[in-house]
């Protein structure tokens, strides 16, 4: 598990919120980008991470534009195209 997520995506959550998490498809080192792999999206779910003690929820989307009004996370998050 400690492989598979960012944590410092965990660490802009939100107690009790659903943050919107910008993923992306095949990424090979996680720490060479500030997003999320979508293959590891599920991975970021707070039933995998009881050391955080809050709940929150994640949608995992590719294009910020179907966050809504969701907080986005990476924080400050600019596409690149």
């Amino acid at each position: 598990m400690k492989d598979a997520v960012n944590w410092e995506l965990l660490d802009q959550t939100l107690p009790n919120k659903l943050v919107c998490m910008i993923s992306r498809h095949a990424i090979p080192d996680l720490k060479a980008v500030p997003y999320a792999s979508i293959a590891n999206a599920i991975f970021y779910d707070s039933y995998f991470h009881p050391e955080i003690n809050y709940d929150y929820s994640i949608k995992a989307a590719i294009d910020p534009k179907d966050c809504g009004n969701l907080t986005v996370i990476p924080q400050g998050f600019k596409p690149t195209s």
